[in-house]
């Protein structure tokens, strides 16, 4: 294949140079037979000024021979330039094929157009000899017709005013001679007259033949292709330039391939050898069959594996090898294969030796083409043997060692990995969860060996009910009280009854140290998923959601419903889940800020701000907290989120040295001990902490208000001020806020909504705003929306503000 690319190589070399060689013979034949080209063009160019110096004669120095010859010789160029081969070939290479063709015909326009003129211009001379002779026989009567024939004879005829001039004279002259028209010398006058106006005529016609060959610019045309040709030929003499230089490299290259061929056909002579060494000693098996497939090579390990020397095999087909251990479709594929000339190729082939013994090889046949043709077959084998039958025996261990990790010890029953085993093996069947009512509760109660006990007598009581009745399904456990029914059944809502009535005895005795004690009755709650997993959730996680719901609902069994409200929540948690996720691990949690403003002057710029946190989306959209705080505390990632926004909150107070930025902390985050040393660490560094607030929100996680009082005063020892947000639930129990050492209050905003037109609302404002007034709390109205409410709010002298109507949340670079 080698050889064959290097002789098409030398092959294209040989052509192209060739072909260059060629070019520079025909543009060196062109060069020369252009310059004869250029001599006509030249000669064209000399004899079309004749021609129009010829338009622009009187009438006295018209020569008709002289013009005659003219024409006889441009003609003659022409043909020369019609024989020449270069015009021809510039035309090719410059698209000019038209040109000779236009000349051709201007020519004939110019040709026909003399004639007339030639013919026009006869006339006008006849008109005047015969006004000549009448001007000598009569000369003393006629001598204002005299010179008017003498301007006749010598006037520029290109130019119109003088012949109007001239038409006007003969017009006057012929009225005055009417006017004595009996007299006889006048009629002779008139008549001369008559034929000078004729010669007149001739001249304006003849003034016409002169416009139109201007119009046929054939000067200007052979001007232009005498330009283009001179730009066209020293084209060519570069193109013959360059083309002899490709020759020349193209000649250079050929004798280096040549080289280059010599020293790779020695090459390839001693690659071979070492091939054919490599091969013969490889510690793989290898064998080259024929066409036909036969095989007529094998080398040394192909020997020693399979037992047959070269001379004992060679002519003979593999089959020879064949163990008939494998199926007939296996080795239908095979020679399927090698009748397509495809790759074949497998892990474990089973071969006889000549011994008769059985031996386990790594395979692959390989069509083998030269020239493009099929030439045979190469096949390379891998002797397995030994490792298959580690393997095979490993493989047995490993066997048995699953079959005891997916049995549940306590029960008998399969565990997690035997149920999840058969949902990725895409088994039917309806997964049925079965939990123990209240049995958090019962931990509390009982002694773990009782609790065990109990487990296994509800586990004996799902098995007998599921034996004696007949009911077609696997029992699982995973842990404690989470059982499960891989269920195969025809009827289920029956078989699912009959599970309920089996728990539905009022005692329960277990033997526990061979002691009997009666224990109240068990009672099961299901969860039933649907026969199919969902593109939201498997069966298994819809059997544990379908046990929640029942659960939730207080109710014994729940059957779980395609596109169930659960598994949209589920979906939808799943979703902000990785998004949040995303943020985090992207770094796009981001922060906007809020300004709180002084009531009397709204329109002033804020100085205090609140920092409220923003996610950005895979796509690059903002969301909002209400689209994922609450998943966050679900799903243990608050705790990261807020860390986030407490590291923009400390960057923006030393980016604006004159502003104050308020954040938000919930329970979680006071009683983390994570966010505290996180707090301690921002707090530490910070070169303005008197410009940071927090603002503490109540959450049922805080039960201690001894831990928060704590926290209060080691933030306050750094300067940082404390606001108590949403005052009007939670902390908005007085005697908790007087054991809190807090500066703000910020007023909820579903009192400050409702102040334009409920009493009740202003009531409770008054009652706050005097509250926080005695003990020296500054008060902070949230969600002004309107400027109502702002009037209400300075009514009640309310110092400071927050909402839209009064400022967005805006990107902390627009401050």
């Amino acid at each position: 294949m080698k050889s064959q690319r290097l002789g098409l190589i030398i092959l294209v070399f040989v052509v192209i140079f060739t072909a260059c060689v060629l070019f520079v013979y025909k543009l060196n034949d062109t060069v020369k037979d252009n310059i004869q080209w250029r001599n006509s063009i030249m000669n064209l160019r000399i004899l079309n000024k004749q021609i129009d110096a010829y338009f622009k004669t009187n009438l006295s120095n018209i020569k008709y021979d002289d013009i005659n010859a003219i024409f006889s010789e441009f003609y003659e160029n022409l043909q020369i330039l019609s024989s020449l081969d270069s015009f021809s070939v510039l035309s090719e290479i410059y698209g000019n094929e038209n040109d000779l063709n236009i000349i051709q015909t201007i020519y004939e326009k110019k040709r026909n157009l003399l004639d007339r003129f030639n013919y026009v211009a006869a006339g006008a001379v006849a008109f005047l000899i015969d006004s000549d002779y009448a001007l000598s026989q009569q000369r003393s009567k006629m001598s204002l017709i005299e010179a008017l024939l003498v301007k006749l004879k010598n006037i520029d005829y290109t130019k119109k005013e003088l012949l109007n001039q001239l038409e006007a004279e003969i017009e006057f002259l012929s009225v005055n001679i009417i006017k004595d028209f009996e007299n006889t010398s006048n009629k002779s006058q008139l008549l001369t007259l008559q034929k000078a106006n004729f010669a007149l005529s001739s001249l304006m016609a003849m003034h016409e033949m002169h416009s139109d060959n201007e119009v046929l610019n054939l000067s200007n045309y052979l001007d232009n292709i005498l330009i283009a040709y001179d730009h066209q030929h020293s084209r060519i003499s570069d193109l013959l330039q360059v083309f002899m230089f490709i020759a020349f490299l193209m000649f250079y290259v050929l004798i280096v391939v040549l080289i280059l061929q010599g020293i790779g056909i020695y090459k390839d002579q001693k690659e071979m050898a070492m091939l054919k060494a490599a091969i013969s000693n490889s510690f793989g098996s290898i064998i080259f069959t024929d066409t036909q497939n036969k095989i007529t090579y094998v080398n040394k390990a192909f020997e020693l594996t399979n037992k047959y020397t070269l001379e004992e095999i060679k002519g003979k087909s593999p089959n020879i090898l064949k163990s008939f251990y494998h199926s007939e479709e296996f080795y239908d594929k095979l020679k399927d294969a090698i009748y397509n000339n495809n790759v074949w190729s497998n892990e474990e082939l089973i071969s006889k030796t000549k011994d008769d013994e059985y031996i386990y090889e790594k395979v692959q046949f390989i069509p083998f083409e030269y020239s493009g043709k099929l030439a045979g077959f190469i096949g390379l084998k891998q002797d397995k043997t030994y490792e298959t039958k580690i393997i095979k025996e490993l493989e047995q261990k490993t066997k048995q060692a699953q079959a005891q990790s997916i049995i549940d010890k306590m029960t008998g029953f399969g565990n997690y990995f035997a149920i999840t085993e058969r949902l990725d093996e895409g088994r039917d069947g309806i997964i049925i969860n079965i939990t123990i009512k209240n049995f958090d509760n019962l931990r509390f109660f009982y002694q773990t060996k009782t609790v065990e006990a109990m487990l296994v007598a509800f586990a004996n009581t799902l098995k007998l009910c599921v034996e004696t009745s007949d009911i077609k399904a696997e029992l699982f456990r995973f842990q404690d009280d989470e059982f499960y029914i891989w269920y195969k059944g025809d009827d289920l809502n029956a078989d699912v009854a009959l599970l309920q009535s089996y728990f539905s005895f009022s005692n329960l005795d277990i033997t526990i140290e061979n002691k009997i004690e009666r224990l109240p009755g068990l009672k099961a709650i299901i969860g039933v998923s649907l026969s199919m997993d969902t593109t939201q959730t498997n069966r298994l996680m819809q059997a544990i959601l379908a046990n929640q719901q029942a659960k939730k609902l207080g109710n014994d069994i729940y059957f779980y419903r395609e596109n169930d409200a659960i598994e949209l929540r589920y979906y939808k948690n799943q979703i902000t889940t990785q998004l949040i996720e995303y943020a985090l691990e992207n770094d796009t949690v981001i922060v906007e800020c809020q300004g709180i403003y002084d009531v009397k002057n709204p329109d002033k710029q804020a100085t205090y701000y609140e920092v409220l946190v923003r996610l950005i989306d895979q796509s690059g959209k903002i969301r909002y907290p209400g689209e994922f705080l609450e998943v966050a505390m679900q799903a243990q990632l608050y705790t990261q989120i807020t860390k986030k926004v407490i590291e923009h909150a400390f960057a923006l107070v030393e980016r604006y040295p004159d502003y104050t930025f308020s954040i938000n902390l919930s329970g979680i985050d006071i009683i983390d001990s994570s966010v505290r040393e996180f707090l301690e660490e921002k707090l530490t560094k910070c070169t303005r902490p008197e410009h940071v607030c927090f603002e503490l929100l109540e959450s049922e996680e805080v039960s201690d208000y001894s831990i928060v009082n704590s926290f209060i005063k080691h933030i306050k020892s750094y300067g940082s001020s404390i606001s108590i947000d949403d005052f009007g639930s939670g902390y908005s129990n007085y005697y908790r806020i007087l054991e809190l050492d807090i500066d703000n209050i910020k007023i909820d905003g579903s009192i400050i909504k409702k102040l334009p037109f409920d009493q009740n609302s202003r009531y409770l404002l008054e009652t706050i705003i005097n509250f926080a007034s005695k003990q020296g709390y500054t008060v902070i109205a949230e969600f002004v929306s309107s400027p109502e409410i702002l009037e209400e709010l300075k009514k009640f002298n309310v110092p400071y503000a927050q909402g839209f109507l009064l400022g967005k949340p805006k990107s902390v670079d627009l401050l």
